[in-house]
């Protein structure tokens, strides 16, 4: 007797594995998947998986579909983020599609119409994570070895007026940034080692501590210069939103990624940026 009809389904005739309780409700999610199985073929772990392999995230989850919207939605509210992102997944894909999610919804930011990342604040989002928000998995090291220095030390660009894709000078905070401090700030991260001996310059022979922001308040002032964007990348979110350079992110995201990761919060938060990006992305780290 199939698993449906003995928890009082009734199978919909000419539908395949649709099943109607007795207020002629539709099973969903796990249930959906197995109703159709019979009490041995839950004994026979192959068959119990490949049917709970199909179901999709959003069901396993309780989610309700809005076909009209074509959004996932839990108690009427759109669902978001991750889960929002996966909800359309079948459980065995998930691993696949996760590598596939830029780090921007992995971070719990939204975009807007024009595909500008937004914060929990509906903020744009600024910096290396503005840089970093479209990559997915394979992509970050290229597109780190691509930014300007400036950008992930947390200045400001100031943009040609009649160009404004032409970065023509930085800001940390009101001030400007000059002299070798804009010439670091211009190059690009693969091409420092060629304007300078970047593996003895020390961040405290660069900036005086007051001049010390973003991430280079957090990080060693005794840090050479070529390894600061290895250091920002060491940083973790804790860090990143004390210093003002991240917004917090909100904790229903957080424990979100922490119910994907199978890691608790508070080891995401303290994790070093680029252990919790590779943590993300499924590749190997020890938790």
């Amino acid at each position: 007797m199939p698993i449906g009809q003995l928890l009082g389904y009734t199978k919909v005739e000419g539908e395949e594995d649709k099943w109607l309780d007795a207020n002629e409700k539709p099973a969903t999610g796990i249930l959906a998947a197995i109703a159709g199985l019979t009490v041995s073929d839950l004994n026979d772990s192959g068959e119990l998986s490949k049917a709970i392999k199909t179901v999709k995230l959003g069901d396993a989850m309780g989610y309700e579909y809005d076909a009209d919207n074509e959004v996932w939605k839990n108690n009427g509210a759109a669902v978001t983020g991750i889960l929002g992102a996966l909800a359309d997944s079948p459980i065995s894909q998930i691993d696949t599609d996760v590598k596939e999610l830029p780090i921007g919804t992995l971070l719990g930011y939204t975009q807007n119409e024009s595909g500008t990342w937004l914060d929990d604040d509906k903020e744009p989002v600024k910096g290396v994570m503005k840089a970093l928000a479209d990559c997915k998995a394979d992509e970050i090291e290229d597109k780190l070895n691509t930014i300007e220095v400036g950008t992930l030390l947390g200045f400001t660009p100031v943009y040609d007026e009649d160009d404004d894709t032409k970065i023509i000078g930085w800001k940390n905070g009101n001030e400007d940034v000059d002299g070798l401090l804009k010439t670091v700030a211009d190059t690009t991260v693969e091409n420092l080692p060629d304007i300078m001996d970047v593996t003895t310059l020390k961040v405290s022979d660069v900036f005086a501590e007051d001049e010390r922001t973003g991430v280079l308040g957090i990080i060693d002032p005794e840090t050479t210069i070529n390894q600061v964007p290895t250091e920002a990348l060491n940083c973790t979110l804790n860090e990143l939103a004390d210093a003002g350079i991240i917004q917090p992110i909100d904790s229903t995201k957080m424990a979100a990624i922490s119910a994907t990761t199978g890691v608790p919060v508070a080891q995401l938060l303290d994790k070093p940026l680029i252990d919790l990006m590779n943590l993300l992305f499924g590749k190997n780290q020890d938790n």
